[in-house]
C-alpha cells in the first residue's frame, strides 16, 4: 500500500493487479477503518471515501486518474460527517468476487473468502450509502482485542457525545444532526464493545 498527501488530505492506494486482488481491498479496509476508529478515540475525526477505478502512478507517490477524483467525491460530497463511505463499485466488485468464485481454484477461493470478510465490514448508513462498519463484529474481531476495542469505543463514544452536545448547544443544526447519526451508530454497536 502506498500513500499520497496534500494539504489536509491523505490517499492510500494499492494496485489490484496480480492473482489475489482482494488482498488490496482487505488492506485498504483495515487501514481506513482502523485510522478512523483511532481518530475518533483521539478526538481527531476523519472522513473518507473508498472506490475502485483506474489510476496511474506517473511519479513515485503521485497517483493520477479517475480513482483520485472518485474517492475525493465520496469523501467531500457524500461522507459529509465522520465516516468512511464505500463506493458502489467496491460493493459490486465484492459481490461478484463472492458469487463467481471457482472454489476448485485455491487463489479464487482465497479471493472469495477475503471478499466475504470485506463485505461483512460494510453496513448501509441511514442515507442509503455504504460505510465501513468499524464498530461491527467482523471488523473488530479481525483487528482488535476485546480490551483494545472496549477502550477505543469508550474514548470515541465520549468524543462523539461531546461533539453532539456542543453542536446542539450552539444550535449548529447541520453538525448536530450528523453527530446524532454517529451517536446512534455507536449506541447500536455498544453491546459489542462493553
Amino acid at each position: 500500500m502506498k500513500q499520497q498527501r496534500w494539504s489536509d488530505g491523505l490517499v492510500f492506494y494499492t494496485s489490484m493487479r496480480g492473482e489475489a486482488p482482494m488482498n488490496a481491498i482487505w488492506d485498504i479496509f483495515c487501514t481506513a477503518g482502523s485510522l478512523y476508529f483511532l481518530g475518533l478515540a483521539e478526538g481527531s475525526p476523519l472522513r473518507g471515501g473508498l472506490d475502485i477505478s483506474w489510476g496511474a502512478e506517473l511519479h513515485k507517490g503521485e497517483l493520477y486518474g479517475p480513482i483520485v477524483a472518485n474517492a475525493y467525491e465520496l469523501e467531500s460530497s457524500v461522507a459529509q460527517y465522520p465516516r468512511i463511505v464505500v463506493g458502489t463499485r467496491v460493493v459490486d466488485y465484492l459481490r461478484v468476487a463472492i458469487q463467481q468464485a471457482d472454489e476448485s481454484d485455491p487463489i479464487d477461493a482465497i479471493n472469495s473468502q477475503l471478499a466475504s470478510l470485506c463485505s461483512h465490514m460494510i453496513v448501509t448508513d441511514l442515507d442509503g450509502f455504504h460505510i465501513i462498519d468499524y464498530l461491527g463484529e467482523s471488523f473488530t474481531k479481525a483487528l482488535f482485542t476485546e480490551e483494545t476495542s472496549a477502550t477505543l469505543f469508550t474514548q470515541a463514544h465520549s468524543f462523539v457525545s461531546s461533539q453532539f452536545e456542543e453542536f446542539s448547544a450552539t444550535k449548529n443544526s447541520k453538525l448536530a444532526i450528523r453527530y446524532k447519526w454517529l451517536l446512534d451508530y455507536f449506541q447500536q454497536r455498544k453491546s459489542l464493545h462493553v
